[in-house]
């Protein structure tokens, strides 16, 4: 843990309860440790501007776009703007539409999404983008699938070679198709 991180939580927190700490408080803001700054966050899609120029009440729209659209398609998501770059984080599962993934580790049901949902939420924000006649730069998975440079959209044949990675470990391999399969 970072020295520190710990501290600026705890006093928001007491601050929250209306509790005084003496410090002036601001809110937190990008990585708050070392653990958030290497942990993968499968979620999270940045947006950035490359041909046109658009506003931020534009960004939001085009993230309510593509937030309904995934929630039509069965995906909960989370829009958000930080420092000018569009984010659709926290994309999961909706499990009343879609039904629940298994963990291949611990036979769990998640919510998290497995190969086949990402296809169809990187192919749900192009076809919005395409739509919308939007060009720019998104990546999703910490930058792993490159969904869109430019005007030019990627399908899942330019992502193939991501299929077979490891995300598992090394004495427990498991690769991207056969992670977290649908319930039967």
């Amino acid at each position: 843990m970072v020295k520190g991180w710990f501290n600026e939580s705890r006093r928001h927190a007491l601050a929250r309860q209306g509790i005084r700490t003496g410090r002036k408080l601001k809110e937190p803001t990008g990585v708050r440790n070392e653990y958030e700054k290497h942990n993968h966050d499968f979620t999270r899609m940045k947006f950035i501007d490359t041909g046109q120029s658009l506003t931020t009440e534009q960004k939001w729209q085009v993230g309510n776009k593509i937030a309904e659209e995934l929630k039509k398609m069965g995906y909960d998501s989370i829009v958000d703007i930080d420092r000018g770059v569009l984010e659709i984080r926290h994309v999961r599962l909706i499990p009343e539409k879609t039904g629940y993934n298994i963990s291949p580790y611990s036979g769990r049901r998640g919510r998290i999404l497995n190969w086949d949902d990402w296809v169809k939420v990187n192919n749900t924000i192009n076809k919005v983008l395409n739509k919308e006649r939007i060009s720019a730069n998104v990546k999703s998975l910490k930058g792993k699938f490159i969904v869109r440079q430019g005007a030019k959209a990627m399908t899942e044949r330019d992502w193939e070679h991501l299929k077979y990675e490891n995300v598992g470990s090394q004495m427990n391999p498991i690769y991207w198709r056969d992670a977290w399969q649908r319930e039967k």
